[in-house]
């Protein structure tokens, strides 16, 4: 091999292009080339499809086809050894004799530790990718912050169920009515976040936080003012738009700052602290509803908001990647939280500078997440997690007018009755969440002895095609599946024999399985888009939401017209015929996933192909 081929492969594999080991590589080189390719998986984000050769021969074949690009022109042509920055490449690299026709077959010493920090470091945009420099605590307090943030969009559902029938005696309307405005407060939370979460994708965390609060904050004071149906309907509808975007907003922020390997265990703990709200709220609203009437809710709701809302101006950070790096870029503006003017804001490393904002198309962000729906892996991934939100939303909305018709019980007992549910929640997303963590470590684990990668390295699985992020994340759905089938199918018959008892233990189970399900589904989506967190979310929570609202719309009509355990038993029914698409999703996942990337890949080339064109 001659010295300017293994030069020119060496270069490219260090700058993060594909070069396949085969016939004509010394084995010195090929030996440099795999601890190169290592560096590549972990450390890189593009890989250049330009030149993938097969071979040496192929090499310089695709030379030919790519000739440099003529001077003073930006072209497309990948960089030689002598063209790549010093700060990205060893200088110390001896790679044989002067013009030597074949190179020495003796190997020079290993690419050392160092050099993979190096290799990440470089890149003026590496601290987009690189791992996070806030602190294990950090990390915990801002979970913190944000699932208390999180908790208002489930919160403002869920309190609301318990005073259905006082405000149908205040306003003078049907009970009916009164549901349809949960129908359509269900609806504009599925459909709200399809603005708000590209908005945060592209411009902040911090920002769209505190816009989604103001307008939450309003239609609290609205809700609470009012004394007619149709500003109740109103002003509702307005609150569902003003909280839906919490949850994708804090999803993403929580990827923004964690590894793959701890996210799910994240995830759990923010699913399961933003479900006490809705496990708390119903009987928060109960309580309300028995002492200070409904209008009490939402001066409840006004207060609580507002408090959350002064912590996230005074402690939240700006989180997302393209604005605060890996935390070490100094904020400023609106996504400087008033604490770093007190307190200096800690990580920053001065050198590094914020990129500059792109112009933001309004219209092209809120059509990006519905676009993710003509996926075959997010398609099928998010209807089967709509079926147990679904059911989940059904058995809660109707329970408050099961427990008081069939046992007859008071707004303080109906209250009391709902902590099972609530129990259920919380430990079905913190204990989902743990379990998520394990399952990945053991698959991480698999996966770096198949590919002889080092315990040292930090993978970053969402880039790899070949890594089976679906069998990691959907272990515990296959388990918890047949017990909620099973369970929603007996529940109607338990209520109809009036076994208050049998009633709340299936309420409990129910529960945690949604929960185990919801919490899984989430986290799969997040690892197929990592760098739109709070898109996927929103996607995830528009098909949840509009399959919910449908089933809340028709439940009780259902139950009055077939009876209790026929109804329940319907639901069980038709989410077994749902369990295809997690098979479909087992098996078939990975590889609708790989040409996902491959042709967006293959799009951004274009885009950069274009962009960059000879004079």
């Amino acid at each position: 091999m001659r010295q300017d081929e293994a030069t020119y492969l060496l270069s490219q594999t260090r700058q993060g292009f594909t070069v396949p080991l085969q016939a004509g590589v010394p084995a010195w080189l090929a030996s440099r080339i795999r601890q190169a390719e290592v560096i590549r998986v972990v450390m890189l984000e593009d890989v250049h499809p330009v030149f993938r050769p097969h071979n040496t021969l192929q090499w310089v074949q695709n030379r030919k086809k790519h000739p440099p690009t003529p001077a003073g022109c930006r072209g497309t042509d990948p960089p030689t050894e002598s063209e790549i920055p010093s700060n990205t490449r060893r200088s110390s690299i001896t790679l044989g004799g002067s013009g030597s026709e074949d190179m020495d077959e003796k190997a020079p010493a290993p690419i050392t530790q160092e050099e993979v920090v190096t290799s990440q470091t470089a890149p003026q945009d590496a601290s987009q990718d690189a791992p996070h420099r806030f602190s294990k605590t950090a990390k915990k307090w801002m979970l913190f912050l944000i699932s208390c943030a999180a908790l208002f969009s489930p919160l403002a559902s869920s309190i609301y169920f318990p005073s259905t029938k006082a405000i149908s005696n205040d306003l003078h309307v049907s009970l009916d009515k009164v549901h349809l405005s949960i129908t359509i407060f269900m609806y504009l939370q599925g459909i709200a976040p399809s603005f708000w979460a590209p908005l945060a994708d592209a411009r902040g965390r911090r920002i769209t936080f505190i816009g989604t609060f103001v307008v939450f904050l309003v239609a609290n004071i609205g809700l609470a003012t009012s004394d007619s149906y149709a500003s109740l309907m109103g002003w509702r509808a307005l609150q569902a738009v003003g909280s839906a975007a919490t949850i994708p907003i804090g999803s993403g922020a929580i990827n923004d700052f964690t590894s793959r390997a701890e996210i799910g265990g994240f995830i759990g703990i923010f699913s399961g602290m933003r479900q006490l709200g809705q496990a708390l709220g119903p009987v928060i609203g109960a309580l309300l509803t028995q002492w200070l009437r409904w209008h009490s809710i939402f001066w409840a709701l006004l207060i609580m908001g507002s408090i959350t809302l002064a912590a996230i101006i005074v402690f939240l950070p700006e989180t997302l990647r393209s604005i605060a790096g890996d935390g070490s870029i100094r904020l400023h503006g609106i996504h400087k939280p008033l604490w770093y003017s007190i307190k200096d804001q800690p990580y920053v490393d001065d050198g590094r500078r914020r990129p500059e904002m792109q112009p933001v198309n309004i219209g092209k962000l809120v059509l990006e997440p519905v676009k993710m729906l003509g996926e075959k892996d997010v398609l099928v991934n998010l209807l089967f997690g709509a079926a147990p939100y679904t059911i989940h939303s059904m058995v809660t909305a109707s329970a408050t007018a099961m427990f008081k018709d069939t046992f007859g019980m008071s707004q303080l007992q109906v209250a009391a009755s709902f902590l099972a549910n609530g129990a259920g929640i919380v430990l079905g997303s913190y204990t989902t969440g743990k379990a998520l963590d394990m399952y990945y470590k053991r698959y991480d684990a698999k996966y770096r002895r198949e590919h002889h990668i080092p315990e040292g390295l930090s993978l970053k699985t969402r880039l790899l095609r070949d890594f089976p992020l679906e069998h990691a994340r959907l272990q515990t759905t296959w388990f918890v599946t047949p017990i909620f089938i099973a369970t929603v199918c007996i529940y109607g018959y338990a209520i109809a024999l009036k076994s208050l008892p049998a009633v709340l233990v299936l309420q409990f189970i129910i529960s945690f399985c949604a929960m185990s399900v919801l919490a899984a589904n989430t986290t799969l989506m997040l690892d197929m888009f990592p760098h739109a967190a709070a898109s996927a979310t929103a996607v995830n929570n528009l098909v949840r939401c509009l399959v919910g609202a449908t089933g809340v719309a028709v439940v009780q009509r259902l139950i009055e017209g077939v009876g209790q355990g026929p109804s329940f038993l319907i639901f069980g029914i038709l989410t077994a015929l749902m369990t295809p698409l997690l098979a479909l999703e087992w098996h078939f996942g990975q590889r609708w996933r790989a040409e996902r990337m491959a042709r967006e890949e293959a799009k951004e080339e274009a885009q950069k192909e274009r962009a960059q064109s000879p004079c």
